[in-house]
Order: C-alpha cells, then structure tokens, then sequence
C-alpha cells in the first residue's frame, strides 16, 4: 500500500515537475525599416547591373558585329562634269508618230481637231473671199489659196502638239527622280493644345549606294525638324534623316535607307544624271522645271534660259545664275533640266532679279558639283569666309592692282578675319599654288582639307605704296 500511495506521489510530483517545462514559441516581429533597405539596395544593385551591362553591350556590340560581318567600306560619291555638246533642237527632239494613246483619247483629239480645223478653215475662207471680190480672184485660184494657208496652219498645229507631247513624255520619266521632302515639328497653340506644322520641299535623287538613297533639297528649316518625311513619286513615304548640311548655301544632302523600298527596276524612283551649266549657247535653249516651280511639290513647267551671270554669294564660292521666262513663286524649289533629261541647274530664287521677281533662276549644276560631292560624303568644304571677284591684265593695268583674287568683303568671325585679310586685299597665292582670279582661289579651296594651317600669301594697297605679306590661316570645316 505504501507503494502505491509512493507511486501515486511521485506521479504527482512528476506531473506538477514539468509544468515549468511548457514554453510557447513565439514568432520574432519583423523589422519593416531592414526589409525595407534591403530590398532598396538590391534594386538599386539590379539597376547598376543591368545599366553597366547595357553599356558594355552597346560599346563592345559594334566591334564584334563588324568582326562576324565585316562591312565593306562604301565607295566615295564623285560627279563627273559632262562633254559639253550643243542642245538639241526642236526638229531633233519631236518624237516618232505613233503614240501609245487609248482609243477614247485617240477619237476625242481627232473630233477637236476637226472642230477646230473646220472653224480655222471657214474663217481663212471668210477672209480669201472677200479679199477675191475687191480683187477679181478666180474661183479655182480662191480653192488652191484656201488649201494652201490650211495645210500650213495644219502642220503649225501639229508641230506644236508633237512638241509638247514629247516635253510631256520626258517630264514624266524625270519625275522619278524627284521627291517630295517634308519636315515636321510639334508645337503648342495659344490654348497649349499640341499640333504639328508642316513644311515641303522638293528634292532630288542624286547618288545610291548598296544602303540608301542620296537626297539633294535646299531648305534651312530641315535642321530644326523632328523628323523628315520622304515622299517617291508613287506617294509612299519613309522616314529620312539629314546626311551633311552645308549652312553658307542651304543645301544638304538626307539620306534615305533603302531597306523597305521597292527595287529600283520598279520604276517607283531613279537617280537623276548631273550634267554641265557651262555651255556657251546656254541662253535661248529650252529647259523643263520640275520640282515646286509654283511653290506647290509635283509642278511642271517649260521655258527657255534667258541669261547667265555670276555670282560670289554666298562666300567663297562663285556660282552662275540661269535667269528663265518661266513665271513662279517666290518660294519655289526644283531643278532645271535641258532637253536630254539631264540636271542643268539648281532653283535658287534668293538671286532673282527685283525687276522680275517672279521669274524663275537658278544655280548651275557645274559650279555645285564640288559641294553636292563632298555633301554626299558626308564631308563639308574648308570655309575661309571672303567674297571677291578676278582682278584681270585689263584691271590689273588699269588700276595698278596685282593679278589675282580681289576680296571685296569678309564674313564677320571667320578664319580670314582671325588671320587678318581685309577688304581690298589681293590674294595671290594659296598653300603653294599660285592665284591669278577669284576663281582658282575658290578651286584651291575646293582642294583644301579643314583644320589645316595654309599660308596665303597678299597684297595689300597702302597709302604709298602696297606690301606683300604673308598670313597663316587656319581653315575651319565649314560655316559654323
């Protein structure tokens, strides 16, 4: 019994015994701010990876794309000038005469020209008659004189039908070669509603290589843009971006990818051939205009060159002005070509005359191949900053001034002004080539690499008598 009243006691101390041996685990609170950083420092070192390696792929990308696939480096664009050769004449360019017409067009020209055959007829008859009652004609003779003037007026019609349906035939197969070329820039009205504004101008193809498309424009806005739209002549567009820019004469060359465009054998664009302004029967010939000769892109119009002369603007350049009979606007663009469908000049309304202000000129193509060349390379011209004219034997015995390159004015801080020449000023040596006119000046600078220190060497009149000097200029890449 003592036993198990011991038994039932211990048991008893034993339950109590392992009461203190009960515990609750509680969880341990968490600590929001630590979370809190860590989580910011691992996205902030996420961040710096992906940055640095970002950065590594676009540095290091270029190189091993060009080992895998090496590109070939692509050919220099070059304008070669032309064979000088006369015009064609008018007789010479009349087409053959079978036409590719539909029959409705065929029988609707025929049924005009009958109308207005019988009216021209009637009216010639009207007048032999009665120029035949005052003199005593005879019948049979007032019948031949009637056919006669009527045949002549017959071919007269004819020619000049034949005439411009050729020009017409040639202007469709030039438009290819021209472009539409819009800029686009967002702004905001007085209301701070945004809207786009829009401004055209024509362009022409002028070079291709495997990748793109070479662009000639002349519009100054295009370097403010947002982005430059490209229209073919079929009317589809394609985003474009400005390839070399020349700020002194406006012009730029844009380059256009050819990846999306249709293949050239389309017929959808073509490259438009340069060909010579120096033709010494320039004036009088026949010229086509196309481009925006009415300021609106897609005009078409016909003339004849009316005069040449020259030019020294903008600086350091000369160029020849083709003034035309072809009336348009203040503000168009384009390009001038002769009858062979080659470019003879540049539409450049900033030299028109005041007289006639709306009467269509341009710049030859001749004078601008050497920019449009370097444009197209991506290169622009060495810019010293003068304005001059020739100082020939003539002047030169007249005035007593040297032989050579006459500087009538300087560009406000340009590398002529910061090596001191000045107006009046004769230029006779550039580098180690000798000046004779203001012409060899500017060819020596088409030949001149910027960023070079070229010593020039001048006269300069004096109040006694002129010195002969030396200046180091150091030519700069372009009008800044």
């Amino acid at each position: 019994m003592d036993e198990e009243h011991l038994t039932h006691s211990e048991s008893q101390n034993m339950e109590v015994n392992t009461d203190y041996m009960k515990e609750q685990i509680k969880q341990r609170p968490i600590n929001r701010r630590r979370l809190l950083r860590r989580t910011l420092i691992t996205g902030f070192l996420a961040v710096l990876f992906g940055a640095v390696a970002c950065f590594v792929f676009l540095f290091l990308e270029p190189y091993f794309s060009n080992m895998l696939n090496p590109v070939p480096p692509a050919e220099p664009i070059t304008f070669t000038e032309e064979t000088v050769v006369e015009e064609m004449s008018p007789e010479e360019m009349l087409a053959d005469d079978e036409q590719i017409v539909t029959e409705a067009e065929n029988a609707a020209a025929e049924a005009a020209a009958e109308a207005t055959a019988a009216k021209l007829e009637a009216q010639i008859r009207e007048q032999l008659e009665a120029q035949a009652a005052s003199q005593q004609i005879d019948p049979a003779d007032l019948e031949r004189q009637v056919r006669e003037v009527m045949q002549q007026q017959t071919d007269n019609i004819e020619t000049y039908e034949k005439t411009y349906e050729t020009l017409s035939l040639l202007a469709h197969d030039l438009s290819t070669s021209m472009v539409s070329v819009s800029s686009v820039t967002s702004d905001t009205d007085w209301f701070n509603d945004p809207y786009e504004s829009r401004g055209t101008t024509a362009g022409l193809i002028v070079a291709q290589t495997d990748s793109e498309l070479l662009i000639l424009s002349r519009d100054s806005s295009l370097q403010d843009a947002e982005r430059i739209q490209i229209t073919l002549s079929d009317g589809s567009s394609y985003p474009s971006e400005i390839r070399q820019m020349d700020k002194a004469s406006g012009l730029q060359i844009l380059s256009l990818s050819r990846e999306g465009l249709p293949e050239e054998e389309s017929g959808v664009y073509s490259v438009a051939e340069l060909g010579s302004s120096v033709n010494a029967n320039l004036v009088g010939t026949p010229v086509i205009v196309m481009g925006a000769p009415a300021g609106t892109v897609g005009g078409v119009n016909f003339g004849i060159i009316t005069g040449t002369s020259m030019t020294n603007q903008p600086s350091d350049a000369i160029y020849k002005v083709l003034s035309t009979d072809i009336y348009g606007s203040v503000a168009a663009t384009g390009v001038l070509f002769n009858l062979r469908g080659k470019v003879i000049g540049l539409i450049d309304m900033n030299y028109r005359s005041s007289a006639t202000p709306n009467l269509l000129c341009a710049l030859g193509i001749t004078e601008l191949k050497p920019l449009i060349e370097k444009l197209s390379n991506a290169q622009l011209p060495a810019y010293l900053g003068v304005h001059g004219s020739d100082v020939t034997q003539a002047i030169s015995e007249e005035s007593g001034l040297p032989i050579g390159a006459y500087i009538s004015r300087i560009d406000m801080d340009s590398p002529a002004m910061d090596a001191g020449i000045q107006s009046g000023d004769v230029i006779t040596g550039f580098g180690e080539t000798e000046i004779h006119s203001y012409t060899e000046l500017i060819e020596a600078l088409d030949k001149t690499e910027a960023e070079l220190e070229i010593p020039v060497r001048l006269v300069r009149s004096g109040p006694e008598e002129a010195a002969e000097m030396e200046l180091m200029v150091i030519m700069q890449r372009g009008m800044q």
